[in-house]
């Protein structure tokens, strides 16, 4: 019985943050003017980070390391603490937490690039440039939650600092009640046809009814028809 409850309480606290990251980007009923105040900054991230300055910001070199100054200047300004988590080769993860409740909503996207010649907008500037985004909307939400937003190093030649991160975890991962990570956003995955959502984590009923609540709203709001993979 107990089990059973401690399930419905997750469910509940996961569905209503994958709820809040979907209204903070696609709800129509969010202002005009908000909406256009959102896209400028988002803009203004990519441009930056895509920028023909920071060299494609392939892990180690100096463009990834002035990313990683950028991103970590923008959460400091949002308020939010900043620690930077070096692992050596010149590479870092940009971990920014607000709040001190043992229950954490976690979100993340590399901002690691494939090198010179390759601007690296949507792989993965704009994920971090929604990251950022989701740092403001979230602290103004007051959720009764930690936020834990990451922004990994060198996840282009082998998910290193993603997997740097789940091995040397600031938070203790049992905390974590959702998890979110932005990856090439802004255009079409490889070879489909539609928009895309890709959904990964353990196949139980938590999964699917997640997977459920993402297609029915980006069904309502977003054409065409997104697809779900993965749970």
């Amino acid at each position: 019985m107990q089990h059973s409850m401690d399930k419905n309480k997750v469910h509940s606290f996961f569905r209503v943050s994958v709820a809040l990251l979907l209204l903070v980007f696609v709800d129509s009923t969010i202002p005009a003017t908000v909406q256009e105040s959102t896209a400028d900054r988002l803009h203004t991230h990519v441009a930056w980070l895509a920028d023909a300055a920071r060299q494609g910001r392939r892990a180690g070199s100096a463009g990834a390391a002035e990313s990683a100054t950028y991103i970590s200047t923008q959460f400091r300004q949002l308020g939010f603490e900043v620690e930077v988590q070096e692992f050596g080769a010149n590479r870092r993860n940009v971990i920014a937490r607000y709040g001190s409740a043992n229950k954490t909503i976690l979100a993340g996207a590399h901002y690691d690039g494939q090198g010179p010649g390759f601007p690296s907008a949507g792989d993965n500037a704009a994920g971090v440039a929604v990251l950022l985004e989701l740092a403001r909307n979230m602290k103004a939400a007051k959720l009764p939650a930690t936020l834990v937003l990451c922004a990994f190093d060198d996840e282009e030649q082998g998910l290193n600092g993603s997997v740097y991160f789940a091995d040397h975890p600031t938070v203790p991962l049992e905390n974590v009640y959702a998890a979110v990570v932005f990856d090439a956003l802004g255009r079409r995955f490889m070879d489909l046809n539609e928009w895309t959502t890709i959904v990964l984590g353990e196949v139980d009923d938590i999964a699917r009814q997640a997977a459920r609540d993402l297609v029915e709203h980006w069904t309502a709001v977003l054409p065409p028809r997104p697809l779900a993979m993965g749970a």
